[in-house]
């Protein structure tokens, strides 16, 4: 079978919509013809083909990214091209580019499944334009995949195509993740490997709630609680981290301008009594990094949001639950889980064994060959 991948990025771009794209790429060029069609991050006049672990990647020219999507001329020409040539389509959305494609692509019949990672949830104007093609898009979809009951529970656009719609949560290699974990690199920003109270690490942007973090740093710093934290990433908020650290003296935060890698995530994630989610809006749908900390048995201190994440860490099961910006609750549960052993071991048995029963790759790979032999 040959099948077609449409995302706007891939790997080595990073995002959570590209990790899953590798993943179902990967996963499905050991036994089929994969492709993936997807655009240069940055200005490039021409694009590339090229290889990696058996799937073609074809990245088209682009000329950037606008308000955070790549935007290519080419794009729609390749998508017709490789249309016409496969026999089905995994069409990652949110991605207006190739909701257009497949539009004016439409009288080419192939099967597509949609993966629905997100609604589009900031670009207000922008929003209500696409509206009318993402419910098209959905209803002439043979498959909608969303990666948790939440997201179809809460999603604008899914309400009249439940029926067509199957839960596949993302997953992560627990074998791999242990065995990174194993290697306890050195981390140079880091004086020594004590244990840390609290890690947060990932993309520095409006909807991780960064900012509540720091808030509630900052609130338990004046109340004599200054937990030994790690904050770890790159984004529009880098400068922000810094500022806050430096404006009240917040010695106990160490500040990582940068992405970890893979070695040094686990590192951390070991030497951390619980992991930092503190997401304030629905585009963060999922949060593939709890899953990470879940897996090598930390807990996670998540928000109640209307998506997936509260779903996959659970409150007073596998971690702590909180309202979405409430700076005080946050504290409380950090200062909770800091000081109590007993509960903070309970809750990382409990995520180990969810991760392994739930949202290791092995279960989920399963579900998605079954997916396309329907």
């Amino acid at each position: 079978m040959k099948i077609l991948q449409v995302n706007k990025l891939y790997a080595p771009d990073i995002g959570g919509v590209e990790t899953v794209c590798q993943q179902y790429s990967e996963l499905y060029a050991k036994e089929h013809d994969v492709t993936v069609l997807c655009i240069n991050k940055n200005f490039k006049f021409f694009g590339d083909v090229t290889y990696n672990n058996g799937v073609k990647i074809i990245r088209c020219g682009s000329l950037g990214m606008f308000l955070s999507m790549p935007i290519s001329f080419t794009f729609m020409f390749h998508f017709l091209v490789q249309f016409i040539k496969c026999d089905l389509a995994f069409i990652h959305l949110p991605f207006p580019l190739a909701d257009l494609s497949w539009m004016f692509s439409s009288f080419i019949k192939r099967k597509v499944f949609i993966v629905w990672h997100s609604d589009i949830v900031k670009q207000g104007m922008f929003k209500k334009l696409l509206g009318p093609i993402l419910r098209l898009t959905v209803k002439h979809a043979d498959k909608v995949l969303v990666t948790s009951p939440l997201m179809l529970e809460f999603s604008d656009s899914l309400g009249e195509v439940k029926d067509k719609c199957a839960v596949i949560p993302l997953s992560i290699d627990s074998k791999n993740i242990h065995q990174l974990a194993n290697r306890e690199v050195g981390i140079p920003e880091l004086y020594d490997n004590n244990e840390i109270e609290g890690l947060f690490f990932g993309r520095l942007c409006y909807y991780k709630g960064i900012n509540v973090l720091l808030d509630s740093l900052v609130e338990g710093h004046k109340k004599g609680f200054s937990p030994r934290v790690v904050i770890a990433g790159r984004g529009e908020y880098s400068s922000l981290v810094s500022d806050i650290i430096e404006k009240h003296n917040l010695e106990n935060v160490i500040f990582i301008n940068r992405f970890l890698s893979e070695e040094e995530k686990y590192t951390l994630l070991k030497m951390a009594k619980c992991f930092l989610f503190p997401s304030i809006e629905v585009s963060e749908a999922f949060g593939i990094t709890q899953l990470e900390a879940m897996c090598l048995g930390t807990p996670v201190i998540n928000t109640h949001l209307a998506s997936g994440v509260p779903w996959v860490s659970q409150h007073n099961k596998t971690g702590l639950t909180v309202e979405p910006k409430n700076v005080s609750e946050f504290l409380a549960a950090f200062e909770k889980l800091s000081q109590d052993d007993a509960l903070r071991h309970q809750l990382g048995e409990n995520a180990i064994q969810r991760v392994a029963t739930e949202f290791d790759d092995t279960v989920i790979f399963k579900k998605l060959n079954l997916l396309i032999k329907e």
